[in-house]
C-alpha cells in the first residue's frame, strides 16, 4: 500500500509527541512511504519550534532532521504538486502546503496519513484516499 505521509506523521517519529506509537506502526509496516520534499521544510521549521522552547536542543533537532531527511521516505518534488494543489487549495479553501500531500496521495493513487483533523476533512471531501494516523493503533 502507498501511502503519502505528512508532517503532522513524521516528526512523531523524531519528536517525542502523542500519537508516536501509531506512528512507528507506520514504519514496521509494509507500506511504501511517500512525501513531498516540502514535508522537510516543514519538519526543519517544527523541529526548531521545538528547540526554541526547549524541547529538543540544538543537535537533537539536527539529528531528527538528518533521521527525517535519512529515514526511507520516497520524496517527490513539491513544485511539481504545486499546480494540482492550488486547484485543491482554491476548491477547499484550505491552505497549499496542506494541499500539496494531497496532491500527491492523489497522484499516486495512494491514501495520505495525517493526524490533522481538518486535512483529514478536506481529502474526504475532495474523495482523496486518507486515513487518521490514530487509526493505526494495534
Amino acid at each position: 500500500m502507498t501511502l503519502v505521509i505528512d508532517t503532522s506523521v513524521a516528526i512523531k517519529w523524531v519528536a517525542p509527541e502523542a500519537g508516536r506509537d501509531a506512528a512507528d506502526l507506520l514504519l514496521a509496516g509494509d507500506h511504501t512511504l511517500e512525501a513531498p520534499e516540502l514535508l522537510a521544510t516543514e519538519a526543519a521549521n517544527t523541529l526548531w519550534k521545538k528547540s526554541v522552547r526547549g524541547e529538543l536542543s540544538a543537535r537533537q533537532a539536527r539529528e531528527a532532521l538528518d533521521v527525517l531527511l535519512h529515514g526511507g521516505l520516497a520524496w517527490h518534488q513539491t513544485s511539481a504538486l504545486l499546480p494540482r494543489a492550488l486547484d485543491l487549495a482554491r476548491l477547499s479553501r484550505h491552505p497549499v502546503d496542506d494541499c500539496v500531500h494531497l496532491a500527491l496521495a492523489e497522484t499516486l493513487d495512494g491514501t495520505l496519513v495525517t493526524a490533522d483533523e481538518a486535512l483529514l476533512r478536506v481529502a474526504r471531501a475532495r474523495r482523496i484516499a486518507a486515513r487518521a494516523l490514530a487509526s493505526f493503533v494495534r
